[in-house]
């Protein structure tokens, strides 16, 4: 299948502000128009921006309307230092978010230049001239918020019109999920870091990467009419801005304990089977940065480990199925690790490098093949993810700034059956098929239908953006190209999946022969006893029927070409500033897709036969 998209936007807004917001990028900007007391724009005027942190100095020049813009800034706080002479030196704070611009225009007074001037921080302003629906939360939120489990994509939960709520511990890698707006899922969102894909772009969960709070320098969000930079999207995305080191060195260690004594029943209520419900989660970590070389190579690093475990009251609906309950441990370890170097090339050039891995393995519940109140049903499930990232951002003039990223990302997830040593008596079904129960809501042993499976997935993703500032135009030019490499074995319905009927439903059914009455059990208590009660039905449904052909997607017909996925993209846009309140902003963009086919795999029903189970 091949499939492109192109996107023409022309937007006039007429606005009382000129900040612009430039999507869901790992950079922001700062723009402004100097001016005397009297309003009047002063030209050439001479800005110094400079990092405290990093001592890192961009420098540029104000055109003859006064405008400047610097562009490509890492997320964090800035000194604007504006020099003309003729006026006292002023300087002012400021606070960059990435992806949006933050004004700071600045007023001079006359004097003498050797007088400084310091001008209240300016910091990121709210966008009237766009209709884009985008939010940010900076570091200092992230740090302070309470996040349960520390996982970062509760931070979505502060942008309107998102809703989180808890993934399965044994479905992919996907402990939190997120629902933007319109309800549609974290899948046709786009996920990055540092700008930069994350995605898990064919299976449907959004992110295939987890990684500490603790390492996030900016949570950005955009829901709706989002910026032209974003690429293939259904309703938004997701960015997050990793943090980098500076020339004094700080560091954090925790230790996050919290147990059953410490924390509210399910559902906010006690039960009387299980009364007093096990949880435990161990929490250790923590982080370092500072200078390698001052002023010249800063580091930034943080490792964190989630050891969990819950004990999950497995309940049967019917009296027939009691000896069935149980309360199961349900363990999960995650291990978070990041390393970031940030390097000052040259007065014209800085360049990063980073590694984030996550690595978790856990046990338990994988509702997408059922109820999982049989611990038979259950599911292992371990993930290896790792991106390697790399830019660069040049100056090649004080209004020609071109910012570089790369990355590459790989995903391995395998989904396991539970052990003998994992489902301990009564373990109805263990390495069986699936069987679901007419007549009650939570019966389900056996295989999980989805199976034990795995999953590969590596992938290439290349941007760059150019920015120009020129005269009352701030132009930008982007492209890039995540490409993606996937394969996996979903051996679905095996050996296979069907419905037996209760047998308090067997007792209340009129005409049942009586022969056949006689061997239904009361009570489930064995494999043989699962074997004794009927058949429900025969008809083919996703989750009845015994698996055939292949199970590998994409399948073996053009394997190759559909196992590859291309996604060029391509823009150009301008945000002109006409009059001090008066901004249009405009752009036209281009972007296809390639190998977006894949293998489906058939299932039917057969091999059973009679009133009974295997009879």
């Amino acid at each position: 299948m091949f499939s492109k998209t192109l996107v023409v936007c022309g937007v006039l807004v007429l606005v009382l502000s000129s900040t612009a917001v430039f999507g869901q990028v790992a950079t922001g900007t700062i723009t402004g128009t100097v001016t005397d007391s009297s309003g009047a724009v002063i030209p050439n005027a001479i800005l110094t921006v400079t990092n405290p942190e990093t001592a890192a100095m961009r420098t540029v020049t104000a055109n003859d309307q006064g405008l400047y813009s610097v562009p490509a800034l890492v997320a964090g706080t800035y000194q604007v230092r504006v020099e003309v002479s003729g006026f006292q030196t002023v300087q002012r704070g400021a606070q960059v978010n990435a992806g949006s611009d933050t004004t700071v225009n600045i007023q001079m007074t006359v004097g003498q230049s050797t007088q400084v001037v310091e001008v209240e921080a300016a910091s990121a302003q709210m966008n009237f001239d766009t209709a884009a629906f985008t939010g940010s939360v900076e570091r200092q939120s992230v740090q302070e918020l309470p996040l349960n489990g520390r996982f970062f994509m509760q931070l979505a939960t502060l942008e309107p019109g998102v809703t989180v709520a808890g993934g399965s511990t044994s479905a992919r890698n996907t402990p939190v999920s997120v629902t933007m707006l319109g309800g549609a899922s974290g899948a046709q969102g786009i996920f990055t870091l540092d700008g930069l894909s994350i995605m898990d772009m064919y299976d449907g969960t959004g992110t295939v990467m987890n990684f500490s709070q603790e390492m996030v320098q900016e949570f950005q969000i955009a829901t709706l009419n989002y910026d032209i930079s974003n690429s293939f999207s259904g309703v938004g995305s997701i960015n997050i801005v990793s943090r980098g080191g500076g020339n004094d060195f700080h560091g954090s260690a925790f230790y996050f304990y919290r147990d059953h004594n410490m924390a509210a029943y399910p559902a906010l209520k006690r039960s009387a089977f299980n009364p007093n419900p096990y949880f435990q989660r161990k929490n250790p970590g923590g982080w370092v940065s500072g200078p390698l070389i001052k002023d010249r190579l800063f580091f930034f690093f943080n490792y964190e480990v989630t050891n969990q475990v819950q004990a999950i009251s497995a309940q049967q609906d019917l009296a027939s199925l009691q000896p069935l309950n149980a309360v199961i441990s349900s363990p999960q370890t995650y291990h978070s690790l990041n390393v970031r170097l940030d390097y000052h090339l040259s007065d014209k050039t800085t360049m990063f490098a980073r590694y984030t891995h996550d690595g978790n393995i856990s046990f338990g519940v994988n509702p997408s093949g059922g109820t999982g109140i049989g611990l038979s049903n259950w599911e292992n499930n371990n993930n290896w993810s790792d991106q390697y990232a790399l830019g660069a951002t040049t100056t090649f003039t004080p209004t020609v700034v071109n910012d570089f990223r790369t990355s590459l990302r790989g995903w391995i997830s395998k989904e396991t059956l539970p052990t003998a040593a994992q489902c301990p008596a009564p373990c109805i079904g263990l390495g069986n098929f699936q069987v679901t129960m007419l007549g009650s809501a939570t019966f389900d042993v056996g295989n999980n239908s989805l199976g034990a499976n795995e999953r590969f997935l590596h992938g290439f993703h290349t941007v760059d953006t150019l920015s120009w500032q020129k005269g009352a135009h701030q132009i930008r030019f982007g492209a890039e190209n995540d490409y993606q490499w996937y394969m996996f074995d979903w051996p679905f319905n095996i050996p296979g999946s069907l419905s037996v009927v209760a047998p308090s439903v067997v007792a209340a059914t009129k005409g049942f022969p009586s022969a056949a009455l006689a061997t239904i059990p009361t009570a489930i208590n064995t494999n043989q006893d699962l074997l004794n009660l009927p058949v429900y039905t025969l008809q083919p449904a996703t989750f009845q029927g015994i698996g055939v052909g292949p199970s590998q997607t994409p399948g073996p017909y053009n394997y190759g070409p559909d196992s590859r996925n291309f996604k060029p993209h391509f823009y150009v846009s301008d945000s002109w500033k006409i009059r001090p309140n008066l901004t249009l902003n405009y752009g036209v963009g281009y972007q296809f897709q390639t190998g977006v086919k894949g293998g489906v795999k058939v299932s039917h029903c057969g091999g059973v036969k009679g009133d009974h189970l295997f009879a």
